[in-house]
């Protein structure tokens, strides 16, 4: 053997990506290397496509959800859950109608889940259903988010109070 390199791929966890790094210094002593000559390792992080994506998820809490409201709620906690797990995926979720609005909002894009959770619960169901106010709203929040893909998830037993309104808006 003339000569011997180190090569190798590890995964950054802080930002879940493989970096690649190579070092004409390193044979199995990589360690070594990096202590005493750290300038001689090259690194190049590869990036991988992130889904960068918002998603808001819209719970039904009208008064026809009475028997539902907690199945619902579950099922976004739930959604909230697995999405924020994957790295490009910011989610918003909130429940209508609102107490003072069309929408309430119980986590926003910028939140953790484990910080806000407790929100979810003691949401009581109540009122009519304004489907197509809310989708407004969660229309105009998606719009402000960042991300270049945009996906809203409705919740609901699908009785909203202006049903021509809602299926022109989700045409």
């Amino acid at each position: 053997i003339a000569s011997e390199a180190y090569v190798g791929v590890i995964v950054d966890r802080s930002v879940q990506s493989p970096v690649f790094m190579v070092s004409p210094a390193g044979g199995i002593d990589i360690e070594e290397v990096a202590a005493k000559t750290p300038e001689k390792i090259f690194k190049q992080r590869v990036d991988r496509d992130s889904p960068n994506t918002a998603v808001a998820l819209l719970m039904d809490r009208s008064g026809s959800m009475r028997d539902k409201i907690e199945l619902a709620l579950d099922a976004g906690l739930a959604s909230a859950a697995s999405l924020e797990s994957i790295p490009g995926i910011r989610v918003w979720s909130g429940v209508f109608p609102g107490e003072k609005s069309p929408v309430e909002s119980l986590k926003g894009f910028d939140e953790r889940l484990s910080k806000v959770a407790q929100r979810h619960r003691g949401v009581r169901a109540s009122g009519g259903t304004p489907m197509a106010d809310a989708i407004l709203c969660c229309a105009e929040l998606l719009l402000a988010a960042p991300a270049p893909r945009k996906m809203l998830f409705v919740f609901t037993d699908g009785e909203p109070n202006n049903l021509p309104q809602t299926a022109q808006l989700v045409r």
